[in-house]
């Protein structure tokens, strides 16, 4: 990988999978931080996340995702002071790829089996353009842009971090290990 200047600065490329649809059903591991990691959503103590009215936001916004992308379950959760931890699983219809295509078989969610698995819809040369809606990087704008205008009101000086982390979660052990990970999140992480 090299460097690209963008407007003659430095632009750091994507850890994006170019082949992977990230439109397509499964779960993802998400983290978003705020900018500089300030702690604005609140404190840990004694291993319990206490959260400013800020974080109550974030928390209120990342709980209405589902209502928003009716073809988005969310799954384990933690909003930490300056971050937020998510397993966002998107649900499509399961579409065979051709042999370039990577495909997985259906990961259970809880209670919740999708019939459809985890597959791409693109091969490398076929990826799309830009983003469509119900796309990883659109649900995830679209959370950090409501969040954003309503804690505005509050603290004008809010902002997040630019971009955010994401794993593909490739099967069920490794799903529940994130889902400990985040659990277990807060009492790691505080005083």
């Amino acid at each position: 990988m090299h460097d690209i200047l963008f407007n003659d600065r430095y632009r750091i490329p994507s850890t994006r999978l170019d082949y992977w649809d990230y439109g397509g059903s499964g779960p993802y591991f998400v983290t978003i931080c705020t900018n500089g990691r300030y702690p604005f959503f609140g404190k840990i103590e004694n291993g319990v996340v206490r959260l400013t009215e800020i974080g109550e936001i974030a928390v209120d916004q990342l709980l209405k995702t589902s209502i928003i992308w009716p073809n988005v379950d969310l799954d384990e959760w933690v909003a930490m002071p300056d971050h937020v931890h998510a397993i966002i699983v998107i649900k499509r219809p399961h579409v065979e790829t051709p042999s370039e295509g990577v495909s997985f078989p259906s990961v259970s969610i809880g209670n919740k089996t999708p019939s459809e698995g985890v597959s791409t819809k693109y091969t490398i040369n076929d990826k799309p353009k830009h983003w469509s809606a119900g796309t990883l990087g659109v649900i995830i704008n679209q959370y950090k842009r409501s969040c954003t205008v309503r804690i505005r009101e509050i603290e004008p000086f809010f902002m997040w971090q630019p971009r955010y982390y994401d794993r593909i979660i490739r099967d069920e052990r490794e799903l529940d290990a994130v889902r400990e990970y985040i659990r277990n999140n807060p009492m790691k992480s505080g005083v």
